[in-house]
């Protein structure tokens, strides 16, 4: 079945010109703004490549959850006068479960890693009472990149692997 549009349809009644759209619901008369405040949605995703700064450290819980935290440089660059200037940002991973077992066995220092997840903000008190608080990642999925062999110039040939037990684990 086809459809036809006619030019009569973008037209409002009553004069030329197109179609006014219906406002979305939370444009409408009654609904103030701390109401669609209310109603937005939330984002909180995070994707994140570079490389393992120190081997990741596997924990338990006391109920027996494993749990996993490394960091990982991150590194970009951008234009500054004439020249190209780094910068390396350095972010704190956690990991849990079967996923936090996997990067313990398979990350180790120096590593290229593809981490997904979402930010927490821990929050805390130090002794002399001052407000602390530091954002970490927590892990949903993890990649870890091959190891290259040979090839110190240039990037590996092999792109990000998702983590799978067939990955070689890091030399002890």
């Amino acid at each position: 079945m086809q459809l036809k549009v006619s030019s009569r349809a973008l037209t409002r009644p009553g004069g030329p010109g197109p179609k006014r759209r219906a406002r979305p619901v939370m444009a409408m008369r009654g609904v103030g703004n701390s109401q669609r405040r209310r109603k937005m949605n939330c984002l909180n995703s995070v994707l994140l490549e570079g490389n393992l700064v120190r081997d990741p450290l596997i924990r338990s819980t006391p109920k027996g959850a494993s749990a996993c935290s490394f960091a990982i440089a991150s590194n970009r660059f951008f234009r500054q006068g004439s020249g190209i200037e780094k910068e390396t940002s350095f972010i704190d991973i956690e990991a849990w479960g079967k996923l936090a077992e996997a990067c313990g066995a398979q990350g180790c220092k120096g590593r290229s890693a593809r981490v997904v997840g979402r930010l927490r903000q821990d929050r805390w008190s130090n002794p002399s009472g001052e407000s602390r608080s530091r954002i970490v990642v927590v892990a949903e999925h993890v990649e870890f990149r091959p190891k290259s062999q040979g090839n110190a110039e240039g990037p590996p040939e092999l792109g990000f692997q998702e983590l799978v037990p067939e990955l070689e684990p890091c030399p002890a």
